[in-house]
């Protein structure tokens, strides 16, 4: 009888340390559940100063192009420009694209940047030679995603920026680009662009307002021997 006893308090007492292992050794094994990742907005809202310009005219009121010739105005057109929310809801970029427009067009030029009104954001206007009627398009945020190796010399170039350049406009562009942007609507579009002649260079003006984003002007595009 005793040793029947025994034996019982025996195998319930590794029955005991084995389901007790057992557990401990899962609770140890057991991953914590991760926090949520927080979701941040990857674009910086407006500043103040942006607003105050960009708000201080109407529509149709064309805003002041910043030239070369200007100090200030030059170092702040090579600066390199951040995105912007591409927000067609927006009355701040509503505006904006509104009075950059009414600038181009008043300035005879066909296409402007964002750097060019004192707007450091990667937008632009450039003209759709490719398109039936010719029409403008407000670019948001634009990468060129892929570039021709064939290059080709443009004999035309020219900026709103620099009006009083008499120097040579040949400049050294690719002849088609590959690129991503959102419209005026918020959409997201990829297209493929050429164009590179004097009746239908819409992938040299996109490349020209591209640049203008990344703190570049034509003349560092020479042609030069």
């Amino acid at each position: 009888m005793k040793k029947h006893t025994l034996s019982n308090l025996s195998l319930l007492m590794v029955l005991f340390l084995a389901i007790g292992f057992s557990a401990c050794k899962k609770e140890d094994t057991t991953e914590p559940t991760p926090d949520p990742i927080p979701v941040v907005n990857q674009y910086e809202p407006w500043t103040q100063a942006e607003i105050d310009l960009i708000m201080s005219g109407e529509a149709d009121e064309p805003m002041r192009i910043l030239v070369t010739s200007n100090e200030e105005d030059s170092l702040f057109l090579t600066k390199q420009t951040i995105p912007i929310e591409p927000d067609a809801n927006d009355p701040i970029l509503i505006r904006l694209r509104e009075r950059m427009i009414k600038t181009m067009i008043d300035g005879g030029g066909v296409g402007i940047a964002g750097p060019q009104v004192g707007i450091s954001r990667a937008l632009f206007w450039c003209k759709r030679f490719d398109l039936e009627d010719k029409p403008f398009q407000f670019i948001i945020n634009p990468k060129i995603l892929f570039y021709s190796v064939k290059m080709i010399t443009f004999l035309y170039d020219g900026c709103l920026s620099i009006p009083d350049y008499t120097g040579p406009t040949a400049t050294r562009r690719h002849s088609s680009i590959f690129v991503e942007y959102y419209t005026q609507d918020g959409i997201k579009e990829q297209n493929i662009l050429e164009g590179t002649s004097s009746s239908n260079f819409t992938a040299v003006c996109f490349q020209h307002e591209y640049d203008h984003l990344q703190g570049i002007l034509f003349p560092e595009r020479l042609n030069v021997p």
